[in-house]
């Protein structure tokens, strides 16, 4: 009997444990299902219901608890010490207070998320941190009780609107940044670098990338909205985006990639999502549109009405550039990159008219604030896909934009919250204040007056040109390479002119036009051609002076070997100069001037000539008359003594002529002192007269080298 009644006992005991240990499972389970359906509960009343549930179960574990509860009671020893089991069964009563608490929180946590005001708040919160969630954001606006408090409460409306235009300001502030920075480290090199060589314009390629980027980040965040009211809200928000870009920080290339991002064929046809805009926003996205796309736009046309320096679209700017350089004969022949770039900035109208504009807004823009407060999100993202790009299939999105909004739908129009005009513009357009384009006008005239005008010469040089055409030692000139000069200054002189009256183009200030007009008549009549041969005339009236003038005192002294071969020398450098001038155009003076010293050296060698058959027809007379003092030899003594006395006086005689012939060389030498010092003055008085006459023949104040000295050892 006993054994029996102790074998019960470990019976019940084993149940016991086994009934504990199945209840605490359940107990368990139950409480972690209860936590996570809660923390799933959004609504009100689906927290209700939940409530009703979850109180049959907890009553059901109660009741079960109490049963074990009763059954350990009877079963379980009195004296013993409790098991671990025991211990855990003991602390998982169910308590419906603490499950009650539970439940009226998670109410006060649901009201809290639904009441606006406290949403508004953590926004804002969440602003300030730069920790902003945009998918919060749009939430939070599509929100019903949101969408009714903004109707009925003006103080919680203004709030949302000042929110509202602080997420749009802060979108265009990191855009900005980023584009500025950006386009400053642009140099005019990368501008004229191949679009297809990223590799030789690393700047460039990141600015393109970055209006790429956008444009296909826009798309997307459009077409992955969850609902039609947050596509609607989206486009909004991007549109005035695109509107604080252009009239807040004059980034034309930022608000241009916000306008195609919005204007892509599998956007563009969501017809449903734009009619949701509200009037303001249609306005501003249809004059953003006609701006920054007229028909057959160019890049430089919108930053020319800008009354300060833009950042201008880099994705015009290349189509454009690529059309240059597809449109020019002359890049064919040119394989040197640097003398490519050369041709395009300096050579063409085109060209000219990119460096010119890049380097005044490149130096503006320098100097543009742009404030701090940029968006942080959107800085990363923005940072990131410039590193690592970003991924965009447009067949893709296509397909998905179909499923949207099919074609022949009949979907209701989203109505999201209407912020009317969100942004006006602080900078409005003041007439005292000169456009980019009469800037760059004023400062175009000043250079080119300076700098070409005034001093043509110091420009040719600065060109690492001549100002004349160059000639060797035979005064023979390279055609060729002259004519190629004068090709590529006259094709820079067309893109100034072209420059010029792009800039002049419907200019209203009179004064100012009046001032283009005449330096486009200055530049229009500037002729290379003319201007070298007018320096190479002078240089021949200073180089013929200076013959004449040696010619002149050679001619008139006694003759010597040294003079005559220096006469030969001229007379050939006179020659060379004949050949020269019937192959140049020059002035009637310089042909007269050389004519006459042509006949003055042909005159001179007629007389040359005659008085050297003279002489020498002397000497043949003198040769054949005997020499009776040859033959004295032979003569008797007798004969001797006879004209001894004449041979004595005739000795005499030659001493007496030796004597007066040394007096006369002395005189002569004295004499032609004389005559060198007064053809020295002579000499600097016919300079001076040949300088005049320069000034008068060239129509132009030109310098002539210093004046050359007259060398009295040219004279024996």
């Amino acid at each position: 009997m006993k054994r029996s009644t102790k074998k019960e006992k470990k019976t019940n005991l084993a149940e016991l444990s086994n009934l504990q240990k199945k209840y605490m499972d359940e107990y368990k389970e139950q409480n972690k299902f209860f936590d996570s359906e809660l923390l799933e509960i959004t609504e009100l009343d689906e927290l209700e219901r939940f409530q009703k549930r979850a109180s049959k179960t907890l009553l059901v574990l109660k009741n079960r608890y109490e049963e074990i509860q009763a059954y350990a009671e009877v079963f379980a020893p009195k004296h013993s010490s409790p098991s671990k089991t025991q211990i855990e069964f003991k602390a998982a009563k169910p308590d419906s207070k603490a499950f009650y608490e539970q439940i009226n929180q998670r109410k006060q946590e649901i009201k809290t998320k639904r009441d606006p005001a406290k949403i508004l708040k953590r926004l804002n919160e969440h602003l300030h941190a730069n920790t902003f969630d945009m998918q919060a954001y749009n939430e939070f606006l599509i929100n019903p009780a949101v969408k009714n408090k903004i109707r009925f409460n003006p103080i919680f409306a203004s709030r949302v609107e000042k929110l509202n235009k602080q997420v749009i300001t802060g979108y265009a502030n990191s855009i900005a940044a980023l584009d500025q920075k950006l386009f400053l480290q642009i140099s005019t090199d990368e501008l004229f670098s191949p679009p297809w060589k990223p590799e030789e314009c690393p700047s460039m390629a990141a600015f393109t990338d970055q209006n790429v980027n956008l444009t296909n980040y826009i798309s997307s965040l459009v077409l992955n909205a969850s609902s039609m009211e947050e596509r609607t809200l989206i486009v909004d928000r991007w549109i005035w985006v695109a509107y604080s870009l252009y009239h807040e920080h004059k980034d034309l290339s930022g608000c241009q990639a916000i306008l195609t991002g919005l204007s892509t064929t599998e956007v563009s046809r969501l017809k449903k999502t734009f009619d949701g805009l509200n009037p303001e926003t249609e306005q501003v996205f249809a004059k953003l549109n006609e701006t920054m796309f007229p028909h057959r736009a160019t890049a430089l046309g919108p930053v020319l009405s800008q009354q300060q320096a833009a950042i201008p679209s880099m994705a015009l700017i290349r189509r454009d550039i690529t059309f240059l350089e597809d449109g020019n004969r002359y890049l064919e022949k040119i394989k040197d990159p640097s003398e490519r770039r050369l041709e395009m900035a300096s050579r063409t109208s085109g060209g000219r008219k990119m460096m010119l504009t890049l380097n005044k807004l490149q130096t503006e823009r320098t100097h543009f604030p742009i404030p701090n407060d940029t968006d942080a999100q959107l800085d990363t993202i923005l940072i990131d896909m410039l590193n690592n790009g970003f991924f965009y299939d447009q067949d893709e999105s296509h397909e998905l934009s179909t499923q949207i909004e099919p074609l022949g739908n009949d979907l209701e129009t989203a109505k999201p919250v209407n912020f009317g005009r969100v942004l006006k513009s602080s900078t409005s357009s003041n007439s005292s204040q000169p456009t980019i384009q009469r800037q760059m006008l004023e400062e175009l005239i000043r250079d080119l007056n300076r700098y070409l005008i005034a001093d043509v010469s110091r420009y040719l040089k600065d060109k690492k040109q001549s100002d004349v055409f160059v000639m060797d030692e035979n005064y023979v000139i390279d055609w060729e390479k002259e004519n190629s000069q004068l090709e590529l200054l006259n094709r820079e002189k067309e893109a100034h002119i072209e420059t010029l009256e792009w800039l002049l183009k419907d200019e209203p200030k009179k004064s100012l036009v009046k001032e283009g007009n005449k330096l486009l008549q200055t530049l229009q009549d500037l002729d290379y051609k003319q201007l070298k041969m007018q320096n190479l005339e002078a240089k021949l009236f200073v180089n013929l002076y200076k013959l004449k003038i040696e010619f002149g005192t050679l001619s008139r002294l006694n003759p010597d070997p040294s003079n005559k071969q220096r006469l030969e020398d001229i007379e050939t450098e006179v020659a060379k100069i004949n050949e020269l001038v019937e192959t140049c155009e020059l002035s009637p003076s310089l042909k007269t001037s050389l004519s006459a010293f042509n006949i003055e050296i042909s005159t001179f060698r007629q007389l040359v000539n005659k008085a050297e058959e003279k002489q020498e027809e002397k000497e043949n007379n003198e040769a054949s008359i005997p020499d009776w003092r040859s033959n004295r030899s032979s003569q008797d003594h007798t004969s001797k003594n006879r004209y001894s006395l004449l041979f004595s006086q005739d000795n005499n005689a030659g001493k007496e002529r030796e004597s007066s012939v040394s007096e006369l060389k002395d005189k002569k030498i004295s004499s032609t002192e004389q005559r060198l010092q007064t053809m020295q003055k002579r000499y600097s008085l016919l300079y001076s007269q040949l300088h005049s006459q320069i000034n008068r023949d060239t129509g132009k104040d030109k310098e002539v080298s210093v004046e050359p000295t007259f060398v009295a050892a040219h004279c024996p």
